[in-house]
């Protein structure tokens, strides 16, 4: 069974169940979405979690902020809209911008490199930024990525 179709069936089940009292779930729920390609749930997950403590979302916001939760929007963004993950030892980044989105860009360290991911709705483009080559899979492919000049 593919990562997709498992987790397309654990979802499944979780919706049902998950109340979302932690404040931590809809990121997760906005990552896996994204992922599996349902961009509508993924994009109302994430937008809960970055609104947790302005609206007050679970009505608790008096007794301080989900610092967790605001890591949690990081979390639901680069590996959830940018697909960004480890796959057998290589750095894979699959692009599921959400359409309300032009453009998303992303400085990330990686194995000492300093990486820039610009992920647009009919591009992906990686740059080597600093740091010594090496292979990714963006969006199916392997790309060789060398410093930029």
């Amino acid at each position: 069974m593919t990562f997709r179709r498992s987790a397309e069936a654990r979802v499944r089940v979780l919706r049902k169940i998950t109340t979302h009292d932690s404040s931590l779930s809809r990121s997760i729920f906005s990552a896996l979405a994204a992922r599996m390609g349902d961009e509508k749930r993924a994009y109302d997950y994430f937008m809960d979690t970055v609104r947790m403590d302005l609206i007050d979302l679970q009505g608790n916001a008096t007794d301080g902020l989900h610092v967790a939760n605001l890591g949690g929007s990081w979390l639901s963004v680069v590996t959830g809209f940018a697909g960004v993950r480890r796959r057998s030892g290589q750095l894979v980044i699959e692009n599921h911008l959400p359409k309300a989105w032009r453009k998303l860009v992303i400085n990330l360290q990686y194995q000492g490199r300093h990486l820039r991911l610009t992920l647009t709705h009919n591009k992906t483009v990686v740059d080597l930024v600093e740091g010594t080559p090496l292979t990714v899979r963006v969006d199916g492919q392997e790309r060789p990525l060398k410093k930029l000049k």
